[in-house]
């Protein structure tokens, strides 16, 4: 699901910076592990190389959650998934597969196209919450959160920020860099149209569609690609 609304998404930034902050009190407290309510350890290691900026980086990407301009739930059907690791006796990691490849595929679309993305799984703890005022279907789960956006700090392919903000030439080369950005959107629409019609035609599109809610559905087609496609007025 692609949420664009700024208040549903406003509230998934609500819902997410509690869950980072007894990540990092955690963390502050020096403790290797923190337990959930049920009782389930979880590791408070976060495995990066510089710990202390990875925190103040975690901390403005917490504390702006709801502000990015797009917020991709990534959902799946967990009933048509193939788990092989259900009776080991330990946290079944393998349905996983299902869905993980795939985000990152999504990802790595997006970062082709300019946009910067980061994907996280800390949401998914308040899926009951998340899930209500999205609408999203009970059988579906969610399985990570992709904040997702231009870098503002980098210009867009074809657009000229060299100008002053304040002169006059500045507001023209705006003016052309939107234009610009509406110009690949239309390509990438129709792009993304001619294909699904293809391989509609050729009978191979018998896809694992991630459910759609206005927006559009984000899934994998027949060749193991990650899609993003738009949905249509009839």
């Amino acid at each position: 699901m692609l949420v664009r609304d700024p208040i549903k998404k406003q509230r998934l930034g609500e819902l997410y910076l509690p869950l980072w902050r007894d990540v990092t009190a955690a963390v502050a407290s020096g403790a290797t592990k923190m337990t959930s309510a049920t009782g389930q350890a979880k590791s408070t290691k976060l495995g990066f190389s510089n710990p202390a900026k990875a925190l103040i980086d975690g901390n403005h990407f917490a504390e702006h959650f709801g502000e990015h301009p797009l917020i991709i739930v990534v959902c799946v059907d967990i009933s048509e998934t193939h788990p092989t690791d259900t009776e080991l006796g330990r946290l079944s990691i393998v349905g996983g597969a299902s869905v993980y490849p795939m985000a990152q595929n999504l990802c790595l679309a997006l970062r082709s196209q300019g946009v910067a993305t980061s994907l996280t799984t800390l949401l998914v703890a308040s899926e009951p919450e998340v899930k209500e005022p999205l609408a999203i279907p009970p059988e579906y789960s969610t399985a990570c959160h992709i904040a997702a956006g231009y870098r503002p700090t980098r210009s867009r392919p074809g657009c000229d920020e060299r100008r002053s903000p304040r002169s006059r030439s500045s507001t023209v080369s705006a003016t052309r860099c939107l234009a610009h950005e509406r110009q690949r959107a239309s390509k990438a629409a129709r792009r993304t149209a001619t294909a699904t019609r293809s391989f509609s035609r050729s009978g191979r599109t018998r896809a694992q569609d991630l459910w759609v809610n206005g927006y559009g559905a984000v899934g994998i087609d027949a060749l193991g690609r990650a899609t993003v496609t738009e949905r249509r007025a009839a």
